[in-house]
């Protein structure tokens, strides 16, 4: 019986940032399987967020690529896409870029859901005011095909897209347990539920990759179990990539298939569990041991 053949979702190749006069990344390497759960880890001030950010568009790198295969199959470079850095001008390239043309100089953050890539943040950023449900049904916004005048005078058409929202946010809350409570205010829940929100507003935008950004900070151990299942869940269930930045090796360790370490903005090592912890780099970066 033929394997199956492993593809690679996301390539990052020689990215490169500085902030004035300091190299925040410099040449980082790596890529990312397809329907695999991966982890960017490393010491405080390593490049890990920073990382995040060019992949998010939050950040313009300055130099180096990020190719990612969007749902068609194309596989677009977002350093491009998302900053001001050449591009390789394909078909596939060329024809997003226009598409996109208008919207460039204003940021490449709203461009991130448009090819397929969601993002937690460190610190929870829920609209808190809203209700637990309405958070979520913010990040469907781009897919509501609801319009003024659909509303004054296609009124059922409206209401379908409307139950066709809700009824998407109402399976979410169902996975994450948070139910019951759709209508509390979001700023209301419990710090653990609140991560599980964030989680599941990042799920309604349809991504194809989602990183999460340290998801475990400020949880408990029984928190962190339920984390775990959660993220295995994104995998199993909803065929998503998951690459998440976290500083609780036992998460790492549990459910990741390959390990990225960054330090000092490079990659000093990458691959399966087994193989960084016993890395005596890794143990150097973690431990300030002499490098052997």
């Amino acid at each position: 019986m033929a394997q199956k053949r492993e593809e690679k979702i996301l390539s990052v190749t020689n990215l490169q940032v500085s902030f004035g006069g300091i190299r925040a990344l410099d040449g980082v390497d790596f890529s990312i399987l397809e329907g695999s759960i991966s982890a960017l880890i490393g010491p405080n001030g390593a490049g890990k967020t920073t990382v995040f950010n060019c992949l998010t568009g939050f950040y313009r790198p300055s130099g180096g690529s990020i190719n990612f295969k969007n749902s068609q199959g194309h596989s677009l470079n977002l350093a491009a896409l998302f900053g001001s850095l050449p591009f390789s001008w394909n078909r596939d390239q060329l024809s997003t870029y226009f598409k996109y043309l208008p919207n460039k100089f204003f940021g490449g953050t709203h461009l991130v859901t448009r090819a397929g890539i969601g993002r937690t943040f460190q610190n929870i950023r829920l609209f808190k005011e809203l209700s637990v449900t309405e958070n979520l049904l913010i990040a469907m916004h781009r897919d509501f095909r609801g319009t003024l005048i659909k509303g004054l005078f296609f009124p059922k058409i409206y209401q379908q897209n409307e139950k066709k929202q809700l009824s998407k946010a109402k399976y979410w809350l169902e996975r994450v347990g948070l139910l019951s409570l759709a209508n509390e205010r979001a700023g209301d829940l419990p710090y653990g539920l609140q991560r599980k929100l964030e989680i599941a507003r990042t799920m309604c935008v349809n991504p194809r990759l989602i990183c999460l950004d340290e998801p475990a900070a400020g949880l408990n151990p029984a928190e962190t179990e339920e984390l775990s299942s959660l993220i295995l869940s994104l995998k199993e269930i909803d065929k998503v990539t998951v690459l998440l930045i976290e500083h609780d090796m036992s998460l790492v360790m549990n459910i990741c298939e390959q390990i990225v370490v960054l330090n000092y903005g490079q990659v000093i090592a990458k691959g399966t569990p087994e193989e960084i912890k016993n890395n005596p780099k890794v143990i150097s970066a973690y431990l300030g041991t002499e490098n052997v």
